[in-house]
């Protein structure tokens, strides 16, 4: 495994996934920042960004050998479009359903749960552009001997 594979692997999930069919496959997208989004991008979209690799050693229960403990990150980020009130948050279920950062980051929970061990980080912020961002850090550990 490596960071390429991890962010190429998790795009391929979300478009394949039919729990996120709300969202354009052209609209999940990997990102060099989170501030960048590709021109003509719809909302809501999902911007996926290689994050830090951390390396720490362990030691074996034999204690004769060491083994690495590889972690690579990923950020995922979910954009929506700004609008009055907590709709942007929180999602709207009548008149019309409109998915809230809290509604895609829990269809993405529930995407990559199913083929990794995961740990996730929510936060959300307001672009300058108007549109709301939400945070997701996912975090794939890898042990090798």
């Amino acid at each position: 495994m490596d960071m390429k594979t991890l962010v190429q692997g998790i795009q391929t999930a979300l478009k394949n996934a039919a729990t996120l069919s709300y969202v354009a496959d052209a609209d999940i997208f990997v990102t060099p920042d989170e501030y960048l989004v590709p021109i003509g991008c719809t909302f809501p979209a999902i911007g996926i960004k290689d994050g830090p690799i951390i390396k720490d050693k362990e030691a074996t229960a034999s204690g004769t050998k060491l083994a690495w403990d590889v972690r690579y990150n990923a950020h995922i980020i979910i954009y929506v479009e700004m609008t009055a009130g907590e709709t942007p948050v929180v999602g709207q279920a009548t008149p019309t359903t409109i998915k809230g950062i809290l509604d895609i980051a829990g269809d993405i929970n529930t995407v990559l749960h199913e083929m990794h061990h995961v740990i996730w980080i929510f936060a959300a912020h307001v672009l300058k552009s108007g549109a709301c961002v939400g945070g997701v850090d996912f975090v794939y550990v890898r042990h090798n001997a």
